[in-house]
């Protein structure tokens, strides 16, 4: 999931995440309003007129929507912003499924004339999560085959490049073959001393806020099954509703 999030991406996953609604609103103008809650999410130092016009833009696109929940307004994603996080956070929605107990495998063999389409390979299987397990193959618990194989296409690289779906058969554990592909135990740990700072914090800290959207998007959002236990994410996800 790595990538570099703009304002209004950081906004639509922070509203996600604390359930898909902001308890403390404040109307601020007659064409902006501040969420007290919702700015934490934005990163250092953001200009807060900048933020009030985000939102609004927002609004007005219906990303977001205003409502009046116990005589209070609050802001919640709209169908549209559902569906917008749906399609560029695709991994949170699918890491709720159960694993299906079967790898996605990407296998190439290009040649050196073929670099620029070899990392631009790369780059597609990492943007969608995909791990390096061996020099030229890539893995991932999720269903990505047939995008795999547009992408093959389009490109011109299907005989060059394959994608395979196998079954959890005669290796390690299938825990323990996620850690050593995606470094599990060194992200739960960032987690574990978030975690940490966000229990001391007597009073929402923005730095906490900021480093939680980091670590996230460094998150792999494998299946809960693939994952240490407990895995210190869903604890902060607590700490964040409160």
């Amino acid at each position: 999931m790595t990538r570099k999030l703009r304002n209004y991406q950081r906004i639509l996953l922070g509203l996600s995440i604390i359930n898909q609604i902001i308890d403390d609103v404040v109307v601020s103008g007659a064409q902006a309003y501040h969420a007290r809650k919702l700015w934490f999410w934005t990163p250092p130092n953001y200009d807060k007129r900048n933020y009030q016009e985000t939102v609004w833009r927002m609004l007005r696109s219906k990303q977001i929507k205003k409502e009046v929940v116990n005589g209070r307004p609050v802001l919640k994603l709209s169908s549209a912003g559902r569906k917008l996080i749906n399609k560029e956070f695709n991994l949170l929605q699918l890491q709720k499924q159960p694993w299906d107990k079967k790898w996605r495998l990407v296998i190439f063999d290009l040649p050196k004339s073929k670099k620029t389409q070899r990392d631009l390979l790369r780059l597609k299987l990492k943007s969608l999560g995909f791990g390096q397990w061996q020099r030229s193959i890539y893995i991932s618990p999720y269903d990505f085959n047939q995008d795999i194989v547009d992408f093959l296409k389009f490109k011109k690289l299907y005989g060059h490049a394959w994608a395979i779906t196998a079954k959890h058969e005669y290796l390690p554990p299938a825990a323990n073959l996620a850690n050593d592909i995606w470094h599990l135990e060194k992200v739960n740990y960032a987690y574990k001393k978030l975690l940490e700072r966000f229990k001391k914090s007597k009073k929402p800290k923005k730095e906490n806020y900021n480093n939680y959207i980091n670590l996230l998007l460094k998150d792999p959002m494998l299946p809960k099954k693939l994952l240490p236990q407990p895995w210190w994410a869903d604890e902060i996800k607590r700490c964040l509703k409160n």
